[in-house]
């Protein structure tokens, strides 16, 4: 069966205004913007693993016209039963989802393969991003498939050598991807990035506010599913901003368009020691993040997942997580490093320390007790090391 094309719309999840033109955030109470399509009944042949990803989850992806889909990337995501580390560590069955194996080695990939084409079809041609690096790689690989877009890339030079593109044989960087560093970090190049995108006119990509990439993002959730048969109890991931905690908390809703009962599984958001105000702000019970829990020069081994300041997106995340009776937890260093060892002993899976964390994190739940057995567990394994490079 040939995919039709369907209505795409924005809307404001705090006031409910709907909006036709592409828009990042509610221009009457600066909320959320959401997308919202209609779900066509899903043939059998959608949920193929050989299908190209955007075509397989096309059903609940904000994509118009299937005529838009220019990428022809097909998930080689491993989806692992990780029997030897259930055991060693106890609780439910594990399972990792194991987003190494994407194109670029992380699950970037995911939302920049649905954000070029998302952006498309609202007529944007060029727009400007910033990053830590992962969603650099991603873009610029994605950006191969759409030479009629344009898209400037803005990272802190402190971040710069994360930019694997520059040099990876993976990534063609042609003429339509453009990169500027900038001298300081991630907040740095964020403002620097925004700021140009104003005086030139261009589209912001928006990050973590850009509906596109957590749809994008949500794929990985709904192909463990796929796999498992079933909603897992608990999804475990690192976060930074968290735009893949509301993605899968989306796809919880979606997941009986292919077939699967819908149930609400325990949102576990875990952040390194280092660099942890949203945990802080949780273990205060707090739905906000005050001036204490900021963190002005974020550090820590885990790259990727560095945000010193998540003060727009913390209060989202908190609802979802308090709702899913879920919950924040930090990872110390040396928890990070022995769930690393312990992912490349017992699974032979070599993954990035933000990717470790999640393990981590789901491990001191276990040990503290906190972990049930009346469902399988979903880690998602964020991302890989390449060349001693946190992904």
């Amino acid at each position: 069966m040939a995919m039709q094309c369907k209505q795409v719309s924005l809307f404001c999840t705090a006031c409910g205004k709907a909006y036709s033109n592409l828009i990042m955030t509610c221009s009457s109470c600066g909320g959320m913007i959401e997308t919202r399509y209609e779900s066509p009944s899903t043939p059998n042949r959608i949920s193929s693993e050989a299908l190209p990803l955007l075509e397989r989850f096309w059903p609940v992806l904000p994509i118009a016209n299937p005529t838009d889909i220019h990428v022809d990337i097909r998930s080689k995501a491993q989806i692992i039963r990780a029997t030897r580390l259930r055991n060693h560590v106890g609780g439910p069955e594990i399972w990792l989802q194991n987003e190494t194996t994407l194109p670029t080695g992380t699950t970037k990939d995911r939302a920049a393969a649905t954000v070029f084409p998302f952006f498309r079809q609202f007529g944007v041609r060029e727009f400007v991003l910033s990053s830590t690096g992962n969603t650099s790689n991603s873009f610029a690989y994605i950006a191969r498939y759409y030479p009629d877009m344009r898209i400037h890339i803005f990272v802190g030079k402190d971040f710069a050598c994360r930019l694997r593109y520059l040099s990876s044989p993976e990534v063609v960087v042609r003429s339509n991807v453009i990169t500027h560093i900038v001298d300081g970090n991630f907040v740095q190049a964020g403002i620097m990035a925004k700021k140009f995108a104003e005086e030139h006119h261009l589209q912001w990509e928006g990050g973590f506010f850009n509906p596109g990439r957590r749809d994008g993002l949500k794929t990985a959730f709904l192909e463990a599913v796929l796999r498992i048969g079933v909603v897992p109890a608990y999804y475990v991931q690192a976060i930074s901003s968290a735009m893949g905690v509301v993605g899968t908390a989306k796809a919880v809703k979606e997941v009986a368009t292919f077939g699967i009962s819908s149930k609400q599984p325990r949102l576990i958001c875990v952040q390194q020691e280092s660099c942890a105000p949203m945990v802080q702000a949780w273990n205060e019970g707090s739905p906000t993040i005050q001036d204490h829990h900021k963190i002005a020069q974020p550090v820590g081994i885990a790259k990727a997942i560095l945000r010193g300041d998540p003060s727009a997106t913390y209060p989202i995340i908190y609802t979802l997580v308090r709702a899913s009776r879920g919950c924040f937890l930090a990872a110390s260093v040396n928890e990070i490093k022995h769930a690393q060892k312990l992912l490349y002993e017992l699974e032979g899976l070599w993954v990035c320390e933000a990717a470790a964390c999640a393990v981590a994190g789901y491990i001191k739940l276990v040990q503290q007790q906190a972990v049930s057995e009346d469902g399988p567990v979903l880690i998602n394994l964020t991302g890989r090391i390449t060349n001693g490079l946190s992904a």
